[in-house]
């Protein structure tokens, strides 16, 4: 999601600071790898999903009576049917149109906002526990992974801060199955 690179981008700049100490330490995590583990994100994601479905749904209903209507007006004998009667379909036709464009529209907005009132809180927990860890660990300044091209494994928190959260560090990753042992020989 784009929401989590942002934060992530946000997190490494804040994070970064001058260093006008050498004694102070600089720790790392992936903030996306421990957000993505976390129950709270996996319902965000839920929500999110099952909300564009239902939108998307929405969309193809209406579509599908738009390219109803579409057809019947093809189908009109331009020969018999007034000028009227021809107008007032094509009329009807631009504001159905119109109608999906603005749903669609609406739609794209409300997964936005609803978007950010579920990641706001699972960020603000994330940050919170980020805080946590490092200062009970010492380190005045902790960057995310994705900022990094070189990070010592040492001063890397993230299995910390995912024990900070109650995130079981052996589970798999979201979408990442463990893959099944080798299957048993077909019976002949």
């Amino acid at each position: 999601m784009n929401t989590i690179k942002k934060f992530a981008l946000i997190l490494a700049i804040t994070s970064f600071g001058f260093v006008s100490n050498a004694q102070q330490r600089i720790a790392h995590l992936n903030s996306n790898e421990v957000m993505q583990k976390m129950d709270d994100y996996k319902i965000a994601e839920f929500v999110l999903d099952s909300l564009t479905k239902a939108k998307k749904a929405e969309i193809t209903s209406y579509q599908m009576e738009l390219q109803k209507k579409q057809e019947a007006y093809t189908m009109l004998d331009k020969n018999i049917t007034s000028a009227a009667t021809i107008k007032m379909a094509e009329k009807e036709l631009t504001s159905l149109d119109q109608r999906i464009q603005e749903f669609a529209q609406d739609a794209q907005t409300e997964i936005q906002n609803k978007q950010t009132e579920l990641l706001e809180p699972i960020q603000k927990k994330l940050q919170a526990a980020i805080e946590v860890v490092s200062k009970e660990k010492g380190y005045a300044y902790v960057m995310d992974d994705q900022a990094l091209l070189v990070k010592p494994e040492a001063d890397d928190i993230t299995g910390a801060v995912k024990t900070k959260l109650g995130i079981d560090k052996t589970a798999p990753a979201p979408g990442m199955t463990p893959k099944p042992g080798p299957s048993p020989a077909p019976k002949k």
